[in-house]
């Protein structure tokens, strides 16, 4: 039945009895929840200080149990972190046979959500059209104001300690107190089809804005550095803080012509207030147009336009001088990559590279229509290149290439980048110079290393320089023959070896104090070049080594020790093969050139699917 032929006498119009109803019970439930999470946090953390201090009081003297207490407690933490980046939904672990830090399930779980929460403000809507709710509608808010209802009640009991507090002062738990009873309530009739229900539209904005830009929400009060997300989702949010006031205008203004006039249409017969009438109103005020076709026409709705017109005045100021400050002290790289949940496929690139050879690689990459919708991420300390061809690059392309400004030797900056949801790693070995083949034997250094971290990812090296590439392969084939033909030292001694040799070859470089940058130097005491001793470059070489026992000794004799002049004979390229096959305990790897003429420069390129290319790691 259309609001047009409304029954007068019916008994399910609305009266301003259901708005007192429902904010009274609203009321009720937000105390009851506050309390509710203040009991629950108390008695949690009294009894995990208790489980904490018996953990302690069972340390002994003995240093085995003293360890063990030491990795409970560790491990606790660690449990905790993980607890804390996954939200409010952790109960899921007991439910469900997989983790709940699995990426796929908190997809799942915000798509429910949001879903949900998407049906409860479809319903309202449609509920807007006729004079009685359709029962399907009514059973769709039974079951989700219940579902929501008992979603809270769990992750309560199972949240971490240090998330209940910050969700009791959140917009969305005031909301929620709201609308949960409201839908219970029009679910089984008790009020009319004006109610609270639209509430669950910032609800639904919480859930779009984790699907697209995963468990962290740009609106958080954290420095802005990624502009066009921060955008993004203030327009969300005004679209939704705009239909908020939408609806409760015309809830208020449709409760008060039935109640008071008992008529909802004006002296042409028109229907005055509906929801398309009201986004017009809204509008035209915000905009400070006012035609004055359209005015609220009780006290209340006009107190409630002038409080919320004025906190959506301070929200668009407040954001628009957040992007302004943003972008005046923006540099090119600060921001993050996150691709997202619904995010496109992306690979890393790395290294030392000017703007002809990274044109190379790029054409080469996306000359397969397969990867047309694959970003390109930069990973570096800073660009290589000047910005003016960054800018003709972004521009000119009609692919997405962003650069992300870090180490990759950083475990922050690695996760700036989402370098361990990468299709792949490409590194470019370009330095130029008098020291360019120990800043290339650095960079393989870097890869080596991030290899063994991300090792589910395929990593690929590219030397633009000959030289480089005959003194690079040339090491690994040595030293390959030395820790395949040494039978007599075991793998500790080997390890232990590496370790020492490596600390006399860090004792030959030094760092000048002039460019915290420069992480090669020359040497001194002698016309060789020797890895300056820095926290990065230790911290890539020992966990290489610690991987790979004797790797210390070969990355430190390819940069200090191996004469880059000689020719590599073809039984020796075959020791490469067999020593990427013990180096890579197991894995397959290829060794295999193609030669490619870019801008003047012999590039050697590997390539994944149909390999041409120069050193491989898998």
């Amino acid at each position: 039945m259309e609001l047009l032929d409304v029954d007068i006498s019916s008994d399910d119009l609305p009266t301003w009895r259901d708005y007192l109803y429902l904010l009274i019970v609203g009321s009720a439930v937000l105390l009851a929840r506050l309390i509710l999470s203040t009991c629950i946090y108390a008695a949690r953390f009294f009894v995990y200080r208790l489980k904490l201090l018996a953990r302690f009081n069972k340390r002994q003297s003995n240093r085995t149990k003293s360890v063990k207490a030491y990795r409970s407690v560790k491990q606790m933490k660690e449990d905790q972190s993980i607890s804390a980046k996954t939200g409010h939904y952790t109960f899921f672990k007991f439910l469900l046979p997989f983790k709940s830090s699995s990426k796929r399930l908190t997809f799942l779980v915000h798509f429910v959500s949001a879903v949900l929460n998407f049906t409860a403000v479809v319903g309202w809507v449609e509920g807007t059209r006729v004079a009685h709710t359709k029962l399907v509608f009514r059973i769709l808010d039974l079951i989700v104001g219940t579902t929501f209802f008992a979603r809270w009640l769990i992750a309560l009991l199972t949240q971490p300690l240090v998330a209940i507090p910050r969700s009791m002062v959140t917009t969305e738990f005031v909301l929620d107190s709201f609308s949960m009873p409201s839908l219970i309530l029009s679910g089984v009739g008790a009020v009319s089809f004006v109610n609270l229900n639209y509430l669950r539209a910032y609800s639904f904005y919480i859930c779009l804005i984790r699907l697209i830009y995963g468990s962290r929400d740009p609106d958080k009060g954290e420095p802005v550095f990624d502009i066009s997300t921060y955008v993004t989702a203030w327009f969300l949010q005004l679209y939704v803080i705009i239909f908020l006031i939408t609806a409760s205008i015309y809830s208020l203004e449709v409760t008060a012509a039935l109640t008071n006039t008992l008529s909802i249409l004006d002296a042409e017969g028109d229907v005055v207030w509906n929801m398309v009438t009201a986004i017009y109103f809204i509008f035209v005020t915000a905009s400070t147009v006012g035609y004055g076709d359209l005015v609220p026409s009780t006290v209340l709705s006009q107190v409630f336009l002038i409080l919320f017109l004025m906190l959506l005045v301070y929200l668009v100021g407040g954001k628009a001088a957040s992007v302004v400050d943003a972008n005046s002290n923006h540099q090119l790289g600060d921001a993050a990559y996150k691709s997202g949940w619904l995010g496109r496929e992306h690979v890393v690139v790395m290294g030392n590279h000017g703007a002809s050879e990274f044109q190379a690689l790029y054409d080469c990459f996306f000359a397969d229509p397969c990867e047309a919708e694959t970003t390109m991420v930069l990973l570096g300390p800073w660009l290589t290149w000047k910005e003016i061809h960054w800018d003709r690059l972004q521009s000119d392309s009609n692919h997405v290439v962003k650069f992300v400004r870090g180490s990759a030797a950083l475990e922050h900056d690695l996760r700036r980048s989402s370098i361990r949801s990468a299709d792949a790693i490409f590194a470019i070995c370009n330095a130029k110079g008098s020291n360019s083949l120990a800043f290339d034997a650095a960079g393989t250094l870097s890869l080596l290393s991030l290899r063994e971290r991300v090792p589910n990812i395929p990593c690929f090296a590219t030397c633009t320089l000959v030289d480089s590439f005959e003194h690079l392969t040339e090491a690994f084939t040595k030293h390959a023959r030395e820790l395949m033909y040494n039978e007599d030292l075991t793998a500790r001694e080997k390890r232990v070896a590496g370790l020492k040799r490596a600390a006399r070859r860090f004792k030959t470089g030094y760092i000048s104090g002039e460019d915290a940058e420069v992480d090669i130097v020359k040497s001194r005491k002698a016309n060789r070049w020797g890895i300056a001793c820095t926290e990065k470059r230790i911290a890539a070489l020992l966990a290489l080594n610690v991987r790979f026992p004797g790797a210390a000794t070969l990355v430190t004799d390819i940069i200090g020790e191996v004469s880059n002049t000689m020719v590599l004979e073809s039984s020796e390229d075959q020791q490469v093969a067999k020593w990427q096959k013990e180096f890579g305990e197991g894995r397959t790897n290829s060794a295999t050139s193609c030669h490619m003429f870019s801008f003047g420069v012999l590039l050697y390129f590997i390539w994944a699917a149909n390999p041409p290319g120069l050193l491989s790691w898998r």
